[in-house]
């Protein structure tokens, strides 16, 4: 299914809406759906993208659609079935891709110390040198 239709079907379901993000914030519904890939309940695939549930994902909604919409004290959802609860680092919705661009920052910062790396133009390499 492709992001349209599955946006369309699912967003009954959601308490947040997928195209239009709370005040102050700039995530949608949709923006938790990377999480469900990371997990492996979500499968996505060719170009344009199409979303389809993983064997994982489809026993989690089968177990989710047994128990109906149990929710705990404070009324939020009950802690997924088969779903590991998150280790207290909070990787936001983008499942910590934030720390890859420091990381990616910190190498460029190294190299820049380092010396920049440069190919000897056509003319130094047929002499030999500069």
């Amino acid at each position: 299914m492709t992001k349209a239709e599955l946006q369309r079907e699912a967003q009954p379901l959601c308490d947040k809406s997928f195209t239009v993000s709370d005040p102050g914030s700039k995530y949608t519904a949709w923006s938790s759906v990377s999480t469900l890939i990371q997990k492996d309940l979500l499968l996505k695939t060719h170009s344009p993208a199409r979303y389809s549930l993983t064997e994982k994902g489809l026993e989690l909604a089968e177990k989710l659609e047994g128990r109906g919409a149990e929710r705990d004290s404070q009324g939020a959802p009950a802690s997924l079935p088969g779903v590991p609860e998150s280790k207290g680092r909070d990787t936001g919705p983008h499942g910590g891709r934030r720390r890859r661009r420091r990381r990616k920052k910190s190498h460029q910062k190294t190299r820049a110390k380092a010396g920049p790396s440069r190919r000897p133009k056509p003319e130094e390499a047929a002499t030999g040198g500069g």
